[in-house]
């Protein structure tokens, strides 16, 4: 693994921060090639996709430090660092999805309509940025033996010291490849105009959350424990939500 790709006038550019920062550069680029396809107004997109990453990041930074205060006790300004990795799904899709539906509504954007534009966008970001997860280390896998698992031998990945050298379930790359196929279904349904407005987006959200609920048995650098059941980590809590809420939002 590389957790740092490069150097840049002498200061070392890190996968995750790179990464995620491509990932919000081309999922930016996307979302106006989508709109534009569409034949809808570039403004008032672009002002929905600076709102939707301002408050999404905050969101998902705060959400991965609500979980893992302790990591960030003596040096909080990391915080705010692309360095240090962390960021949470569903803590920053709350944030994200009202700053959508308010520019939307001030920007005079049908709400529905957007969100089956632009679903596939959202995935396609996630997929990016997980792969700087992979480079990194982060989000690494439970010990297992499948034949497909991965080692990480360097000490200066995000894995654990216990669990260098021994083989792990790719994790990162599970979600990479879910992700990746779910935005091309999403842009192709979307292009054939089968469902109603409203139905894609939601089926997006349903689906992720069904696939974090199963896909997190598989990782190991999740804190197990809601609610007293020790089975169980906050995401999939949260992605309980996800599954449940999809009826009522039908």
């Amino acid at each position: 693994m590389h957790p740092s790709l490069f150097s840049l006038f002498g200061y070392p550019v890190g996968a995750y921060g790179f990464f995620m920062a491509a990932a919000q550069l081309i999922g930016a680029l996307a979302a106006l090639t989508l709109a534009r396809s569409d034949r809808r107004p570039i403004g008032p997109f672009l002002d929905m996709l600076f709102a939707v990453l301002f408050f999404g990041l905050l969101g998902a930074r705060l959400g991965y430090a609500f979980n893992r205060w302790e990591e960030f006790q003596s040096k909080p300004w990391e915080l705010f660092s692309i360095e240090k990795d962390g960021l949470s799904f569903f803590g920053g899709f709350a944030p994200g999805f009202f700053a959508f539906v308010g520019v939307a509504r001030w920007r005079k954007i049908p709400v529905l309509a957007a969100g089956d534009l632009l679903c596939p966008v959202l995935p396609l970001s996630l997929a990016i940025m997980r792969v700087g997860c992979f480079l990194a280390g982060c989000c690494y896998g439970a010990p297992t033996n499948v034949p497909w698992a991965i080692t990480f031998f360097r000490l200066d990945s995000k894995v654990p010291l216990p669990l260098i050298g021994l083989s792990l379930h790719p994790s990162q790359l599970y979600e990479v490849m879910f992700l990746l196929i779910l935005a091309a279904t999403l842009a192709l349904l979307h292009r054939r105009k089968l469902f109603p407005a409203g139905i894609l987006a939601t089926f997006s959200i349903f689906s992720y959350s069904l696939f974090r609920l199963a896909a997190d048995f598989f990782r190991g650098d999740l804190d197990r424990g809601f609610w007293g059941q020790t089975w169980m980590a906050p995401t999939q809590a949260a992605a309980i939500l996800g599954v449940l809420a999809t009826p009522i939002v039908l």
